[in-house]
């Protein structure tokens, strides 16, 4: 159904999505991915959704798709 719905979204409008794992298709070549990190060996710093949201902010995005609410 969020597939669905973002395939409506006009070719010149950016759409930054926010999941744990990659399951939403990209609705354009415009758009982007950011995905969580969990690292359980503690050798990379975990990125949680709050920080990508934040961040996402900073891109300027036409619309922000947070996955597995």
């Amino acid at each position: 159904a969020l597939n669905a719905c973002l395939s409506l979204i006009n070719v010149n409008e950016r759409a930054i999505v926010i999941e744990d794992t990659a399951e939403i298709q990209l609705p354009n070549d415009l758009s982007l991915r950011l995905l969580t990190r969990f690292d359980s060996t503690t050798l990379l710093s975990p990125i949680d959704q709050t920080r990508l949201l934040k961040e996402s902010l900073r891109m300027r995005p036409d619309r922000i798709v947070m996955g597995e609410v």
